[in-house]
């Protein structure tokens, strides 16, 4: 008589989340027959982030836990399931996925089982682990970051301003070309602007005394001049 080979871990961890999450769609209220009087029960929810959770002990606790847990019309998307043998012919199981409980976005979890064997076709839920993987950020959290931001962009401003102030000082109070009100020669005393003097060129008219004005435009009316638009301003 030949013997039958045991089911491979991976194929007991696929034919358990296949009928492990059925039945958290169609029968929600039938989950705890899956476990028996020695098993664990965690289900941590987004409250209970970062805190250790004390688990729920035997078949009775886990139903009641179930019930308090409203699971209705539930969805899974799984997206990874890892299975390895262990001991006493058991598997461990974990599952990673997006769940929906009555109508509610889908949230990301991680879920861990350990399947302890009966017989060599007839497992168990030894260990149960539920996780949500959303991330809770707090306001004080969120607070504090904002702080965090805006005193490195000011910590930056002020680096800049320093930079500024120190590129002035150290460039000379005067540049090439522009006149010195002081001359150091006099003791301090405040001289008046050298006024450059603009060289002409051939065939330019000097520029006019100072004492006259050049004449206004005179008024033409279709190219004929009308005189008594022409103003003349006397010299002193």
């Amino acid at each position: 008589m030949v013997m039958e080979a045991p089911p491979s871990p991976q194929s007991v961890g696929r034919e358990f989340v296949r009928q492990y999450y059925t039945l958290l769609n169609k029968a929600p209220t039938h989950l705890h027959r899956f476990y028996n009087h020695q098993s664990s029960f965690i289900h941590g929810g987004l409250d209970l982030q970062n805190r250790e959770t004390s688990p729920v002990i035997g078949q009775k606790q886990i139903h009641q836990k179930i019930q308090q847990l409203n699971f209705r019309d539930c969805h899974a998307k799984i997206t990874q399931v890892d299975s390895q043998a262990t001991l006493g012919n058991g598997v461990v199981v974990q599952v990673t996925g997006e769940l929906s409980n009555a109508g509610q976005p889908m949230r990301r979890f991680t879920q861990t089982f350990v399947l302890a064997a009966q017989s060599p076709k007839k497992y168990y839920v030894h260990n149960d682990i539920f996780r949500y993987q959303d991330e809770i950020i707090s306001d004080e959290e969120c607070d504090a970051d904002q702080r965090s931001d805006i005193d490195e962009d000011m910590a930056q401003d002020r680096n800049v301003i320093s930079d500024v102030q120190q590129a002035l000082s150290t460039q000379p109070t005067a540049a090439a070309g522009i006149p010195q009100y002081y001359n150091p020669t006099t003791g301090g005393a405040q001289m008046p602007p050298t006024i450059p003097q603009v060289p002409i060129h051939h065939n330019q008219q000097p520029p006019p005394p100072a004492h006259v004005l050049s004449p206004p435009q005179v008024a033409t009316v279709n190219g004929a001049i009308h005189p008594d638009d022409i103003s003349v301003i006397p010299g002193n």
